[in-house]
């Protein structure tokens, strides 16, 4: 778990990720280091010729946790599927998107035609809700200042806006 949450912070810092596994038989970094010693502890889990992509551990880390076996467990990995191709550099989406497909029963484009779906719908939805604060504390400033200036300050609000909506 610390591992996905790391990589999603990582992606979300704009950074391409990889796994090193943890050597057999050790269940974290310092029992490598306990059981083999700092010098060959390091060697053997910064052994960079086993590295995987972040993309393709997270989703058989996804899969093992939650199969989908039921309509709604496909659901519920559907779901966190989009959320993290949202966070995830697009570049490692095709890997994530062919074992979640394979799973799933869906193809490649299927699924990442639907994770886009769901980045624009969120980003939509991020828009409408800043928009609504903003709108509220405006209100709330009306008493204050000219209707000139309140106008002004709308009209370049919506038009910040209105260039970061998605194209339709």
């Amino acid at each position: 778990t610390a591992t996905a949450a790391a990589s999603g912070c990582a992606w979300e810092a704009g950074l391409d990720v990889a796994v090193l596994p943890v050597p057999d038989g050790c269940k974290d970094p310092d029992e490598v280091l306990a059981r083999h010693g700092a010098s060959e502890g390091a060697t053997r889990l910064f052994a960079l010729h086993r590295a995987e992509p972040a993309s393709v551990w997270l989703a058989r880390h996804q899969l093992a946790r939650c199969p989908p076996v039921t309509f709604e467990d496909a659901a519920r990995v559907r779901a966190l599927s989009a959320e993290t191709a949202r966070v995830m550099p697009a570049s490692a989406r095709a890997g994530y998107a062919a074992l979640l497909g394979q799973a799933l029963g869906l193809s490649v484009q299927a699924l990442i035609e639907e994770w886009r779906r769901h980045a624009s719908e969120a980003h939509a939805h991020a828009l409408r809700e800043h928009l609504r604060r903003w709108a509220s504390e405006w209100v709330a400033r009306l008493d204050r200042g000219s209707l000139s200036e309140h106008l002004d300050e709308a009209m370049r609000v919506f038009a910040v806006a209105r260039s970061d909506l998605p194209e339709r």
